[in-house]
């Protein structure tokens, strides 16, 4: 009975530790997913004002209208 009790607090730990991991990376994929949304709304406004995306060294993609 003691091995029993050993290897389920080990297979409880590890089950603990890959939950962390997978709501890490959901929370990740979460946030990247709203940057990348944000992101293609500010350019389709850009573009429904009939502007267009140029590139400026100094300040990276900007809207010109």
């Amino acid at each position: 009975m003691k091995d029993f009790w050993e290897n389920f607090g080990i297979v409880l730990g590890l089950a603990v530790v890959a939950a962390f991991i997978l709501v890490g990376g959901w929370m990740i994929g979460s946030a990247n997913a709203h940057s990348n949304r944000i992101e293609h709304e500010r350019q389709f406004a850009c573009i429904d004002r009939g502007g267009h995306w140029e590139y400026l060294s100094s300040h990276g993609l900007v809207c010109k209208l």
